[in-house]
């Protein structure tokens, strides 16, 4: 099964060179009424609700009981920043490891409701090009530099490294979130 969801839009002037058609940046959609959401929200203007993944889980297992479910692309873009700190690079992304811990503790929060989560991918591994902004959003934990296509793990890859180290049984095959 696979299911689409987008967030909406906040009713805010969007001033991120993002070219809209009429009213909307979504084909079609000037007739739709976006709510006005409450913060925060992600480097894209998306509202960030964790609680409404958990909610849209526990539905999703709720209107088809016997399908698991995988959720395969969920991520944040924020304004990442390459420094260097003594001689090391790095991109002090905490927005986006927060942004993370919530949305996988609401994963955690709709398996023990019943939810039969299979999966769940983080969008993206690399920073990449987005259709509609081009190379201007970065979604990865891993900082790509464009020019040099240098690759450096962002504190949210190393977060994830952790998490994952810190659960997962070498033992067995299954790793609880």
């Amino acid at each position: 099964m696979t299911v689409r969801m987008w967030d909406g839009v906040s009713p805010r002037e969007q001033n991120d060179g993002h070219k809209m058609v009429g009213g909307s940046p979504w084909p079609g959609g000037d007739s739709i009424e976006f709510l006005a959401q409450d913060g925060p929200f992600t480097d894209m203007g998306w509202n960030i609700a964790p609680d409404g993944l958990e909610e849209l889980l526990v539905h999703l297992h709720e209107e088809f009981p016997d399908q698991p479910l995988m959720i395969t692309e969920n991520g944040a873009a924020f304004p990442d920043e390459l420094v260097a700190i003594g001689s090391e690079k790095r991109v002090v992304d905490s927005d986006r490891v927060d942004y993370l811990q919530r949305h996988f503790a609401a994963a955690e929060r709709a398996i023990s409701r019943g939810v039969d989560l299979r999966g769940y991918l983080v969008w993206s591994l690399l920073d990449n090009f987005e259709w509609g902004y081009g190379y201007a959003k970065r979604f990865g934990i891993v900082y790509v530099d464009f020019d040099t296509q240098q690759r450096v793990l962002k504190d949210s890859a190393l977060w994830l490294r952790q998490l994952l180290a810190d659960r997962y049984d070498a033992g067995s095959r299954d790793a609880a979130l």
